[in-house]
């Protein structure tokens, strides 16, 4: 499961494109971008976690 290293919070939101791969952190508060090279891994953790 994911988590924000800036602020520990664990809901995001998974982004790519053909400059940008990573996890968008969703608190209000928080909001930064966390790019990783694991996005194949983290994609199916949101995607089974969201059901």
């Amino acid at each position: 499961m994911w988590k924000c290293p800036y602020c520990g919070h664990d809901r995001g939101h998974v982004f790519s494109d053909n400059q940008l791969n990573g996890v968008l952190c969703l608190n209000q508060e928080c909001g930064r971008f966390d790019e990783t090279h694991e996005i194949e891994n983290t994609a199916s953790d949101f995607d089974s976690s969201d059901l």
